[in-house]
């Protein structure tokens, strides 16, 4: 636990249900980096009882591959704000991608009954 003020300072976890107590990440988790189009590989489980936590894979991690996880305090901290920022706009692009990618297919899917009468 830390005497800063996570809101301001992007290098600490949320340590308390109530936003108001912080902490630091041990061994390589503080090079985690935050997934920004919902891609992340990894998740965090946080005992804050106990003051642990636990960094975990949620899907198989390529040779190379950068860690991610979920920033789940990206939506509130001001010192993610441009992060939130960038988030967003990845975000956005994808959605657009996705929606162009849907519309094509529906346009260029194979035939149906109900096409066919």
């Amino acid at each position: 636990r830390l005497p800063v003020d996570g809101n301001e300072c992007p290098y600490v976890f949320t340590w308390s249900e109530d936003r108001s107590v912080w902490a630091t990440g041990s061994g390589c988790s503080v090079f985690y980096n935050a997934s920004l189009d919902g891609s992340e590989n990894t998740s965090m489980t946080r005992n804050l009882d106990d003051d642990t936590f636990e960094i975990y894979a949620i899907r198989d991690i390529e040779k190379g591959e950068e860690l991610t996880h979920l920033y789940k305090s990206i939506d509130w901290r001001s010192c993610f704000t441009d992060l939130k920022a960038l988030r967003d706009k990845t975000l956005n692009k994808l959605d657009k991608e996705r929606a162009e990618f849907a519309e094509y297919w529906a346009d260029h899917s194979a035939p149906t009954i109900e096409k066919m009468m």
